[in-house]
């Protein structure tokens, strides 16, 4: 017994070691109006929810910076619920372009974000899925103009 007891508590302390080993992603969610849109089932005028996850192989998120080169993966919804659009980021993808970075504190709360994140060229149908069909290339951009990053 004093033998099962012990491989418990050392597979836990192993487990705990890897999982403390581990990077944590970032989450943050913005909320706002749907400007200027050319891809179906999105009216201007709705309203959207994109969050965006980054990691930067940090195992905290207390007193971190992100590039624009940390960001994993986008996902934009509407209001409507007509289209869900996401679109992972492989580490390297040139799809994806911004400035300025995103920062937490001590305590891990967001004291700074990119000021612009945005897909200059388009993003193409296998780089990306969605609830609806897209036709060709996608484009977004979240700055300070629509005013996601304000």
């Amino acid at each position: 017994m004093k033998k099962l007891a012990s491989a418990l508590l050392h597979a836990a302390l192993l487990t705990l070691a890897a999982s403390a080993a581990r990077a944590v992603p970032y989450v943050t969610t913005y909320n706002g109006t749907v400007a200027n849109s050319t891809m179906p089932g999105v009216a201007d005028g709705s309203g959207y929810v994109v969050s965006v996850v980054f990691d930067n192989g940090g195992s905290t998120v207390l007193n971190q910076s992100w590039s624009p080169d940390d960001i994993t993966c986008v996902m934009w919804r509407t209001s409507q619920g007509t289209v869900v659009y996401a679109q992972p980021i492989l580490p390297g993808n040139s799809l994806i372009s911004g400035s300025g970075n995103a920062d937490t504190d001590g305590t891990g709360w967001l004291t700074q974000m990119f000021t612009e994140i945005t897909t200059p060229l388009g993003v193409p149908p296998a780089s990306y899925t969605a609830t609806s069909p897209i036709a060709g290339l996608v484009g977004w951009s979240a700055n300070q103009d629509n005013p996601v990053f304000g």
